[in-house]
């Protein structure tokens, strides 16, 4: 059985979006893996933050 995942859309502010556009590119030098979207980039930085 396939593991449900929920979306959720959210807004960012323009300096924040200008950000991860920087970082999607520096992620897809650094990491590869073809194009990267914004969402791939969001969900590499859950992976990178500590836990709390």
């Amino acid at each position: 059985m396939r593991k449900k995942t929920k979306l959720v859309r959210i807004a960012v502010t323009e300096e924040v979006h200008k950000r991860l556009t920087e970082d999607k590119t520096h992620f897809q030098k650094v990491i590869g893996g073809g194009k990267w979207s914004l969402s791939d980039t969001i969900s590499e930085y859950f992976k990178i933050m500590p836990k709390r």
